[in-house]
């Protein structure tokens, strides 16, 4: 047996931004099944009349399962337009992304800048509650990136940079 691999399975090797877009829409349908199934379970519990710690936990389970439900399903509206982002071909950034720690806020954030520039503006900014990031904490600072689609305010792009991927829906542009 041969440990060569063939082209044909070259071929059909995804990209690593590709490889990420489907793990995203897994996950997103995992949180639709899991919210649908914590909404039914709040409620139910919410029918059983437990007293208050029921009415809390019923609450408690029916928004969150919503809630999820409802995330998952604004991801995978997106997940079709990311697609078709890394179809077009791919243009030479920066890449910077993090964490921003606050009082009350922790959140992460991710900006596009003109390749080889560090002076502000950035290019584009995503945005901090539609947007993913393969490893999950992805801390770069301006490294050279290749961004797929157009990152004008509310399109959805892919950045790739050799540290990882970050997609998502762009919040803020200086291009448009």
């Amino acid at each position: 047996m041969s440990s060569m691999t063939s082209t044909t399975d070259l071929a059909t090797t995804p990209s690593p931004e590709a490889a990420f877009l489907d793990e995203m829409q897994q996950k997103a349908r995992k949180w639709i099944i899991s919210g649908a199934a914590a909404t039914v379970i709040g409620a139910l519990v919410l029918a059983a009349n437990f007293g208050e710690v029921g009415v809390v936990l019923g609450c408690t389970g029916v928004g969150s399962g919503l809630f999820f439900v409802w995330f998952g399903f604004a991801w995978l509206q997106l997940l079709p337009k990311a697609h078709a982002a890394l179809i077009m071909p791919p243009t030479d950034v920066g890449l910077a992304t993090g964490r921003k720690m606050g009082v009350w806020k922790r959140s992460t954030f991710a900006e596009l800048w003109p390749k080889d520039s560090v002076h502000p503006p950035s290019l584009a900014q995503f945005s901090e509650t539609m947007h993913w990031a393969k490893p999950r904490y992805l801390t770069v600072d301006k490294v050279p990136a290749k961004v797929y689609g157009y990152p004008i305010a509310g399109a959805t792009v892919v950045a790739s940079c050799p540290d990882g991927v970050v997609v998502g829906r762009i919040k803020r542009s200086h291009l448009s």
